[in-house]
């Protein structure tokens, strides 16, 4: 298990966001049944203009990773289909397959000038049907 960093004042610092599998994150049947589905699609709208700003919370638990906050942003990036999402917490002895999160997800300058070519979706469900046109994942 790695070992907390402390700051300057002697208390422990904040984990640094890392880079987690999303296929590796468990989620509680109860916690799901707090899921609003209009708030997935609205966040998944969000992540493709400005990407992932917030972290989600996740914590080791029987050799295991749990998510503990952010179950609306998780689930918008399990839709959107990536294969990773940023979030802090003790988890990464849990997972070996964790990188640092050097900064958030964002979207590229390249993204942003091919959406005045009408290229790039401007919502979940144009994704939705760009995915289904291409053979993507959804």
């Amino acid at each position: 298990m790695r070992r907390a960093e402390l700051s300057h004042y002697g208390v422990e610092a904040m984990p640094r966001p890392e880079s987690f599998p999303i296929d590796k994150i468990y989620v509680s049947e109860k916690r799901r049944k707090d899921l609003k589905p209009e708030l997935v699609q609205e966040i998944a709208e969000s992540i493709l203009e400005v990407g992932q700003q917030v972290p989600i919370l996740v914590r080791s638990e029987k050799g295991r990773v749990v998510l503990v906050e952010g179950l609306h942003r998780f689930e918008a990036c399990k839709a959107l289909g990536e294969d990773t999402i940023i979030a802090t917490g003790a988890a990464s002895a849990a997972v070996t397959e964790t990188r640092p999160a050097e900064h958030l997800r964002k979207p590229s300058r390249s993204q942003g000038n091919r959406r005045t070519s009408g290229s790039t979706p401007r919502t979940l469900s144009e994704w939705l049907t760009q995915q289904k046109r291409d053979g993507g994942r959804y």
